[in-house]
């Protein structure tokens, strides 16, 4: 009787005698459905909210949308990632295929998953409705995403050791000046001693504390575990409130992510009057497939293209932006902010103990861009600084990567989450159980990332793991959603979240990635040492064997998640043989679409007209519950006013107005 009553309240008709007002009433219950329901409540419920809170509330509400919207480009994958990648696959030469396929494919592929995002408006599992066959590339996905979550606060954990130490001084922590044997500013000894080393000092350190493997030290290990459980407690909080906590959450960080970016950037400048000083000489390495196989992946990470992110964000907090000036705000964002890392990381290079700058290797490549870091600040002195300017440097270039992984986390547990709580009932598990299973997996997986000491864990799951499975996801969705669900159809779907038509141009390239995808990840596992990295150009050993075998075997184990869902998926239709069983489940299920009532119906409407008269109304875009809902009370001809109820009989409201139009659904039902 309730949702009864609320629709009368929001609804009612003139006041007019019993036995006709029960007729009507009698009438509207059997025209309206449940999903105007939920509208006349929501109407009935917000009527006397005031209108400049709201409007207050709207601009902040847009501001946070825009900034989660360009988060990515101050993110791990960008600004810690992206410059290690540089200087030690190439340099200049590297950036070119880097920024070249961020624009081919990059920028296509973030408006496809935007896209898909504002048109189901769910979480990044659900998009897979429209081919069932693939649920299990989504499965995988949301594994990579999770794992990204569980190694992103094992790298904040270092960076908040590092900002910790260098700020109480010295910048090269006191408990390596006995291992350095030096003087803790001398940066000219340094560079006499490690002329032959091309390993940085401040690797070397790291080494030696905060990463060293606890059956030498345990006391460091402790240390860790204290920093990720104080960086997990926050994490979790950032977490508890759904969409309005993480908006919150990049309306505080993202900004400060920029600024210290800027920070960093304008202080390195200080000290060198280089315009662009990286090496650009060596333009044979774009011959070499590590060279396109990592740019390609590093367009996956700087953007989270494959994690289900940006469907994610799109449908749950910036659903009604355009998703193509959006995709194209990341771009843009994720441009300026990558060359500004790279410049940084590279007048960083500069200043070290490694001599030429083209000799740079690492046993711990994940980590040195903060080597670089400690290190540039530890020769700080020697340019005229003083050493409190060089612990204040050195702690403001650890809180922008500890900021950027914070931003990252976030966006991919909001990821994880979402998806989870999409597939579970809400009756029995409530979101806070999810988020606290969820942040309770992400700990104790960090707590075993730093058991073997260096954090080779970390570089087991971003070299052998995590990229690779966002490169086959990648190829699997596309070639699901644009060779079998149809371009044509999914060009007819975006035109509808859009409200106005798109180039052909987008079609080509739709079918044409997962070829280009699929020639890189092939060209990569033959040209590629299986056992790690290229020793000539970024290591001084490959990895060892069990991390070789470790991280291969979690690799290979993900096609075997996409093959049981498949054949589960198979096994669940209800037809007689094989062939119909395949062509079901690569139909659309029936729950396929967008998940607002009024948005899905229009939708239907769309398609129907569409396939009837080959004519397509623009007119049908967006309309969603909550749109038609700020219509209706913002519209002059209708004035809605609470009354009481009475004691007996149902609750006929009098109002002054007439009765509001007819619903679309009623007028014209879809077949």
């Amino acid at each position: 009787m309730r949702k009864r009553d609320s629709i009368l309240d929001a609804w009612g008709p003139p006041t007019v005698p019993q036995p006709l007002a029960a007729a009507h009433q009698s009438q509207m219950e059997a025209q309206f459905s449940s999903p105007m329901t939920s509208t006349a409540s929501l109407i009935s419920s917000q009527i006397f909210t005031s209108s400049k809170v709201k409007l207050k509330l709207g601009w902040l509400t847009s501001v946070a949308s825009i900034l989660t919207a360009v988060s990515a480009a101050v993110s791990l994958g960008n600004i810690l990632r992206l410059p290690r990648l540089v200087l030690l696959h190439g340099g200049g030469p590297f950036l070119v295929a880097y920024l070249v396929l961020l624009v081919v494919i990059g920028l296509p592929l973030v408006f496809f998953e935007i896209g898909l995002g504002q048109f189901c408006q769910q979480g990044s599992l659900q998009i897979y409705r429209a081919v069932p066959l693939l649920k299990g590339v989504g499965i995988v996905k949301l594994i990579a995403s999770l794992l990204m979550c569980a190694y992103y606060p094992v790298l904040m954990a270092v960076s908040f050791f590092s900002l910790i130490w260098s700020a109480k001084g010295p910048v090269l922590f006191a408990e390596c000046a006995q291992k350095i044997g030096m003087h803790f500013y001398d940066h000219s000894e340094a560079v006499a001693l490690q002329s032959e080393n091309p390993i940085l000092e401040a690797e070397q350190c790291l080494n030696d504390t905060i990463l060293k493997s606890p059956q030498e030290d345990a006391m460091w290990l402790g240390v860790n575990y204290a920093l990720l459980f104080l960086l997990w407690g926050l994490l979790t909080l950032s977490q508890w409130g759904y969409v309005a906590w993480q908006r919150r959450t990049m309306l505080l960080t993202v900004p400060v992510g920029f600024g210290l970016l800027i920070a960093v950037l304008a202080q390195a400048a200080s000290f060198s009057l280089d315009s662009w000083p990286l090496e650009w000489s060596d333009w044979s390495v774009l011959l070499k497939p590590e060279v396109w196989y990592f740019a390609m992946v590093q367009v996956f990470f700087s953007t989270q293209i494959g994690f289900g992110t940006n469907v994610t964000n799109a449908g749950k907090i910036f659903p009604k932006k355009n998703a193509f000036w959006v995709a194209l705000s990341m771009i843009f964002f994720n441009i300026v902010a990558a060359l500004g890392a790279v410049w940084v990381a590279w007048l960083w290079l500069k200043s070290s103990s490694v001599k030429p700058p083209s000799n740079l290797k690492s046993d711990l490549p994940e980590i040195v861009v903060l080597s670089l870091l400690v290190d540039y600040a530890d020769s700080v002195v020697d340019l005229g600084s003083s050493a409190s300017a060089s612990r204040l440097w050195a702690a403001l270039g650890c809180a922008a990567l500890l900021v950027a992984g914070f931003i990252s986390t976030t966006s991919m547990l909001f990821t994880v989450i979402t998806a989870i709580a999409s597939e579970t009932p809400a009756e029995r598990i409530r979101r806070w159980h999810i988020v606290a299973a969820v942040c309770a997996f992400g700990f104790v997986a960090g707590v075993l990332i730093f058991v073997p000491g260096q954090i080779v864990f970390v570089h087991l799951l971003d070299h052998y793991v995590i990229g690779r499975l966002i490169m086959a996801t990648c190829i699997l969705e596309l070639v699901g959603f644009a060779w079998i669900y149809g371009c044509e159809t999914l060009y007819n779907d975006f035109e509808f979240v859009l409200g106005q038509k798109m180039n052909k141009i987008w079609k080509i390239i739709w079918m044409a990635s997962p070829l280009l995808l699929l020639a890189i990840e092939l060209w990569s596992i033959f040209g590629l040492p299986l056992n790690g990295l290229p020793s000539n150009q970024s290591t001084s050993h490959p990895d060892p064997e069990w991390v070789t075998i470790t991280g291969w075997t979690m690799y290979l184990s993900m096609w075997a998640i996409v093959l049981l869902s498949a054949i589960w998926t198979l096994s669940h239709q209800v037809d007689y043989n094989f062939t119909d069983k395949l062509r079901s489940s690569i139909k659309p299920s029936h729950k396929w679409g967008p998940a607002d009532p009024l948005h899905r119906h229009g939708w239907v409407r769309w398609r129907t007209q569409f396939s009837t008269t080959g004519r397509k109304d623009f007119t049908l875009r967006r309309k969603g519950t909550r749109d038609y809902t700020h219509s209706a009370r913002a519209s002059p001809n209708t004035t809605l006013v609470r009354t009481p109820k009475k004691a007996n009989g149902p609750s006929p409201l009098a109002t002054s107005t007439p009765v509001a139009p007819e619903m679309p659904w009623q007028s014209n039902p879809s077949p």
